[in-house]
């Protein structure tokens, strides 16, 4: 009963380990697709409209914060 226990539980961590583990593979390979997007995107900037220059950004940049006496710091994803 005691040895039952204990593989259930074994078990379930490791189901859980892997859940996160896949959460992670599908961050990392999302990650990839922005910056090969990215990558594409930074070689024709000076033709890309207003959309395809912010989609970029919202890539690069995380936040920008400004504070009341007008310094500006950007957070970058990088």
């Amino acid at each position: 009963s005691d040895l039952l226990a204990l593989l259930s539980s074994k078990a379930s961590k490791l189901q859980s380990d892997k859940l996160e583990i896949n959460l992670k593979i599908q961050e990392l390979q999302s990650k990839e697709v922005d910056n090969k997007t990215v990558i594409n995107l930074s070689k024709k900037w000076k033709n890309a409209n207003f959309e395809e220059k912010r989609g970029v950004c919202s890539i690069l940049v995380d936040r920008i914060l400004i504070d009341h006496s007008g310094n500006v710091e950007i957070v970058w994803n990088i």
